[in-house]
C-alpha cells in the first residue's frame, strides 16, 4: 500500500465520511425549497419562472468550487501516533 492511502485510512475517517453525507443531505433539502421558492417568487401569477432557481444552482455551484480551493488533501484530520492510528 502506498504511504497516503495508510495515512488517509485511519480511524476516525468512517466519521468523517458519515458527517459529510449527513451534512450533504440536509442541504440538499434546504436547497429543493429554497429552489421551489424562487421558482414562485420570479414569475407572474399562473406562470413560473425557472431563470430564478438556475442562477440560485450557479450560484451554489460557484461557492462549492471556490471553497473546494481551501481543502487541504494531503493534510491529515486527526493523527495520533500513540492511540492506534495509523
Amino acid at each position: 500500500m502506498s504511504t497516503g492511502f495508510t495515512r488517509a485510512v485511519n480511524r476516525y475517517s468512517g466519521t468523517v465520511a458519515g458527517f459529510l453525507n449527513t451534512v450533504d443531505t440536509l442541504g440538499q433539502m434546504v436547497s429543493v425549497s429554497i429552489a421551489a421558492y424562487l421558482v414562485v417568487l420570479a414569475g407572474t401569477p399562473g406562470h413560473l419562472s425557472w431563470k430564478a432557481s438556475l442562477y440560485y444552482y450557479a450560484a451554489m455551484f460557484f461557492v462549492a468550487s471556490v471553497a473546494w480551493m481551501f481543502v487541504k488533501p494531503r493534510h491529515v484530520i486527526v493523527y495520533s501516533p500513540g492511540k492506534g492510528g495509523v
